[in-house]
């Protein structure tokens, strides 16, 4: 029976691409052991909560670094220390025969624990920047594999892509494209939102009522709760507005234009989709990776790129209009994402178990 560890989380960025990859290793190897560690203060505790994709799950006391220079910080350093000591007697016990790091704090004492005792170890990166936990384990570990191209080149290194792309085509089978008597246009800022697109589009109503367009926007639960009372008295037969929804793909699949963050799931979600979207990097993440994230795409003529400091309505209008209406330029971006190869990306990631599993 093989055991297969998993760990990452944090945010869900770091579980999503690693869902397709535990399913594939069921079917390949149905008898065995996916064993997975995640933080106890993590997105993904509740995530995998009865999920029967797991057979083991266990939760390290860890949470990652503050950005400025704070004693909590040596708390934290002195947690992942212990969480290193605590994965190394589970895993020791557990004879995994492989260990996988998804990103996130919490991938990396359980990936040094498998270092330190020889077992094989692979890293995935889902951003076009190393993350710090795989920054630091890149040159330690058998293979790390990649979503992106990095500047600097490592032998151990390999461009798989996000398995996510490979779950999403198939998960968009089953859905129907609905009939409709205008363009839609989603708008969405993640799980979290994105306080300046919302503020943007809600202070503008007056313009996008003018359009004809039928437009989602999906503010993230914390800022349609601040402004709730505002936010439930809006109405207008074009303009849809609502903290989340259950079935974003499903609006992915039927919107002719998507406005978005670029978090690298959501990014890989959009070019597998082959969906037109301007996308407007958030400039608050680490080593701002997600502009670097939708600079890749643009760079290959897949998508529009706004950066928040220059975004403005007329801006926005204005790429929204021209990828509505102007058929060369939206043909020119589908046909440029039809030659990324993002369905098998699942398959390229599991070639590589392979080579771990079966020796």
């Amino acid at each position: 029976m093989k055991k297969i560890v998993f760990t990452g989380g944090g945010t869900l960025g770091h579980i999503y691409p690693m869902v397709p990859v535990m399913k594939a290793i069921k079917e390949i190897y149905p008898n065995s052991k996916i064993i997975f560690f995640g933080s106890a203060f993590g997105l993904e505790k509740d995530f995998f909560k009865d999920n029967m994709l797991i057979d083991e799950a266990y939760w390290l006391d860890i949470s990652g670094l503050k950005r400025s220079l704070t004693f909590k910080n040596l708390i934290v350093i002195k947690k992942a220390l212990n969480a290193v000591k605590t994965a190394r007697n589970i895993i020791q016990e557990l004879q995994a025969d492989l260990v996988i790091g998804m990103g996130g704090y919490v991938s990396y004492p359980v990936v040094k624990a498998a270092i330190k005792q020889n077992i094989p170890t692979i890293i995935h990166e889902q951003n076009s920047h190393l993350g710090l936990a795989n920054r630091l384990l890149i040159k330690q570990v058998d293979r790390a594999l990649l979503s992106f191209p990095l500047p600097k080149k490592y032998p151990n290194a390999v461009l798989v892509g996000n398995p996510r792309s490979s779950e999403v085509i198939s998960e968009s089978k089953k859905y129907r494209i609905r009939p409709k008597d205008k363009p839609t246009v989603l708008i969405v800022g993640g799980s979290r939102g994105a306080e300046k697109i919302n503020d943007l589009i809600i202070n503008n109503l007056y313009w996008f009522k003018k359009l004809p367009i039928n437009m989602t926007l999906i503010t993230g639960e914390r800022y349609y709760n601040q402004h709730f009372d505002k936010l439930s008295k809006l109405t207008n037969t074009n303009l849809e507005i609502i903290p989340f929804c259950h079935n974003l793909i499903e609006r992915i699949v039927n919107s002719d234009v998507v406005i978005s963050r670029s978090g690298a799931t959501t990014l890989f979600e959009l070019m597998a989709l082959q969906k037109i979207c301007i996308l407007i990097p958030s400039p608050n993440v680490t080593n701002n990776h997600q502009l670097k994230n939708a600079l890749y795409f643009k760079n290959k003529g897949c998508a529009i790129v706004i950066e928040e400091k220059i975004l403005n309505l007329q801006i926005l209008i204005d790429y929204l209009e021209t990828l509505l209406y102007n058929k060369k330029i939206r043909e020119s971006l589908i046909n440029n994402m039809k030659k990324l190869d993002l369905a098998n990306s699942c398959n390229h990631f599991l070639a590589i178990i392979n080579e771990y599993l079966q020796s």
